[in-house]
């Protein structure tokens, strides 16, 4: 226990309950506090202080669900420290690993509020263009065909990655 009560993972984890563009506005003065210009790397580091408490959740959850007397067996029978992570713990957590990629890269693309705060004028995702297409410019046409378009590229990356990480065989069904 340290600062406020909170252990270190509870600290990790306090960006998870705060509100995208209150979080936003906090790195906002921040950054400009420290004199940094608003790039494509504010941005990047911004979603990271956002999604990087959801990973170590998923990825936490996974690894406290196994049991230690595996790692107490594979030392037992005479493996080292790295043996036991690359043998045993890795391939144990490797679901939540697995699944905490795949919310963060389907997180960002959605991550509207980071990229428009930190980025300033120069990064533009695709979310924006859709908001634009279909709030400002009034073009439902463009709108649904962006939208389509984007589900149809995360759609096949995540089913892809599910293909390429096959989860039955990482959790012991197969």
């Amino acid at each position: 226990m340290g600062w406020c009560g909170c252990s270190a993972a509870g600290r990790c984890l306090l960006p998870i309950f705060f509100p995208q563009s209150v979080l936003g506005l906090a790195l906002l003065l921040w950054f400009n506090a420290l004199g940094l210009p608003l790039s494509w790397k504010t941005a990047v580091f911004a979603h990271l202080v956002w999604v990087v408490p959801v990973v170590t959740l998923v990825i936490s959850i996974q690894v406290y669900s196994f049991d230690p007397a595996l790692e107490e067996a594979a030392f037992d029978l005479g493996a080292s420290r790295w043996q036991v992570f690359r043998e045993v713990e890795l391939p144990l957590s490797m679901p939540g690993i697995v699944i905490g990629c795949l919310l963060t890269f389907v997180l960002a693309v959605g991550a509207l509020a980071e990229a428009k705060v930190m980025g300033g004028q120069r990064v533009i995702p695709i979310a924006h263009d859709i908001e634009i297409a279909f709030t400002y410019a009034q073009n439902w046409p463009l709108g649904a065909a962006l939208s389509v378009l984007l589900m149809l590229v995360v759609g096949t990356l995540v089913i892809l990655a599910l293909r390429r990480f096959d989860l039955d065989r990482f959790l012991g069904r197969r």
